[in-house]
This record gives structure tokens, C-alpha cells and sequence, in this order.
């Protein structure tokens, strides 16, 4: 019965051209010109690392939480932001910021301050800053805790929390090209 109902409907569909077109013809074209549009945006919404330096002085050597930061952002792997250069002055960070070699320093001062010097703004400065202002805001709510409630700190609550802090896992293998062509079959 099925059979008989889909080969009489199919015959009803190829009669009329216009109908032909819209639901065979029109979504293939739509489907071409969606990949000749979208086809290479994964390629260039790529993360590519970009170079800071770092003032290696005694205050950032005892900083030893934002030291561990640096160091977990900056390892080689998939989520690596950054490529570090250690400085031992602020004129060779300059030196290197002039050159264009990196796109700006950090900096930990007497009062650990963590210090941004950038030469211009953009994207680059603004995640630099965003991972800085992540930190203190991080180190201030873990130090609100411990005044508050010490016994919540323990061993397995920081390395959950030390495992989540930094990771984005919102679009980690999102298909930007297939949600156009789903938007297309909606259509």
C-alpha cells in the first residue's frame, strides 16, 4: 500500500515543474552556493598562538599561581594561547614590542600587580587582558572562600577547579558550515 500511495504521489510531483525545481533543483543550487560561501570558514576561524614576553624578575618568581597560569597557556597543545618569551628587563620586552615580535608584555611589580604593556589595541591585547583580569578575579574569589569557609578548599575541589577554569567548552567541535546547511533544510 505505502508503495503504491509514494510511486502515485512521485508521478503527481514530476508533472509539475515548478514544483520540480523548488523541492530538487533549488536546494542543490542553495547547497552549491552555501559551500562556496562557508566552505573555508573553519579554516579561518582558526586560533593561531600569538608571542608575548615576560618580565622574569623576582616578583614573578614568586608569583607562583600566575606563573602556573603562564605555563598551562602557554604548553604545547590544542588550546595553547600564547608563545612566551622571558625578559629579564623592560627594555628588552620594549626592544621586542618596537620590533613587532611580540604583541605586548606582562609585568609583575613590587606590589604583584600584574602589569599589560601593549603597543597597539586589538583582539590579541583585549584576550591578553581578559586572561589577566580572569586571573585576579579567580585568585579573589578562592581567597573570598578560604576567609569564608576553609574547609570547602580541598584537595579535590582544586583540581576540579583547576581543571574547568580555563577551558571553553562551548564550540569545541562545532561545525559552523553544518549549522548553514541544517538553517538550509529548515528553509
Amino acid at each position: 500500500m505505502f508503495k503504491h500511495i509514494f510511486i502515485n504521489r512521485l508521478k503527481v510531483l514530476l508533472r509539475t515543474k515548478s514544483a520540480i525545481f523548488w523541492t530538487l533543483v533549488f536546494p542543490i543550487i542553495l547547497a552549491t552556493f552555501f559551500n562556496l560561501a562557508f566552505g573555508n570558514i573553519a579554516e579561518e576561524e582558526k586560533f593561531e598562538p600569538f608571542n608575548i614576553a615576560i618580565i622574569q624578575n623576582e616578583n614573578y618568581e614568586k608569583e607562583v599561581n600566575f606563573k602556573a597560569v603562564v605555563e598551562t597557556l602557554s604548553a604545547d597543545s590544542d588550546d595553547k594561547m600564547f608563545n612566551v618569551q622571558y625578559v629579564s628587563n623592560k627594555e628588552q620586552a620594549n626592544k621586542l614590542l618596537d620590533d613587532n615580535e611580540i604583541k605586548g608584555y606582562l609585568e609583575v611589580d613590587l606590589q604583584n600587580k600584574i602589569g599589560i604593556t601593549v603597543k597597539e589595541n586589538g583582539a590579541v591585547q583585549t584576550i591578553l587582558k581578559s586572561i589577566v583580569d580572569n586571573y585576579y578575579q579567580t585568585y579573589s574569589m578562592i581567597e573570598n572562600i578560604a576567609q569564608i569557609n576553609p574547609q570547602v578548599l580541598t584537595s579535590d575541589f582544586m583540581s576540579e577547579f583547576d581543571n574547568n577554569n580555563f577551558e571553553d567548552k562551548s564550540s569545541k567541535n562545532m561545525n559552523y558550515v553544518v549549522v548553514y546547511f541544517y538553517t538550509l533544510m529548515y528553509f
